[in-house]
């Protein structure tokens, strides 16, 4: 039974999108709506990134970077609600952050690894969130069996290609980020 119709759309990568950007969003709206409260002082802001950025060696990075992923696969275990969580508070933080930045740090500080970290957060999310969504569609009878041959290899291949994006990603906040920041 075909539940995707005539385009096949992974329902758990659009779960863990519509996370990761309600957090976005939330983490804009947050900063706005508090900067009218209290000042929040954008050059300390910028100086405690900055300083991270530059003094985090890459296997300090990669270490960060694998416990996330490691949370957002094991997020099966507890029915994708880990994926969701952390992938919102992810989006959160990094916009309520951005929102009080010069853009020029944005391009230069988080969007050379962010996308491709995203990006990896986002599929290893997906893979957390595949056997709870294959278990809802299966006890919908919208799913013949709980997991094919054909999901098995996605959540393989996911898993794999989210590792990798981690991977560069954390390479090149390490390397190529601290050398782009100065330059702000």
């Amino acid at each position: 039974m075909d539940i995707y119709g005539k385009y096949k759309v992974s329902i758990p990568i659009i779960i863990a999108i519509l996370s990761f950007t309600f957090g976005i969003f939330m983490g804009h709206v947050l900063y706005i709506s508090s900067s009218h409260n209290f000042p929040i002082n954008e050059s300390s802001i910028n100086y405690m990134h900055l300083n991270s950025l530059t003094t985090l060696s890459f296997w300090d990075i990669l270490y960060n970077n694998i416990t996330v992923y490691i949370k957002l696969i094991s997020g099966v275990l507890v029915f994708g609600i880990l994926d969701i969580y952390l992938l919102f508070i992810n989006g959160f933080y990094v916009s309520f952050i951005a929102s009080g930045t010069k853009i020029t740090y944005i391009i230069a500080g988080i969007l050379p690894h962010g996308i491709l970290e995203f990006a990896g957060f986002i599929l290893a999310g997906a893979v957390g969130l595949k056997i709870p969504s294959n278990l809802i569609l299966y006890l919908l009878d919208k799913k013949e069996k709980l997991m094919t041959k054909e999901d098995i290899c996605e959540i393989f291949c996911m898993s794999l290609l989210s590792l990798s994006l981690i991977i560069i990603a954390a390479f090149i906040e390490a390397y190529i980020t601290p050398t782009l920041l100065s330059l702000t």
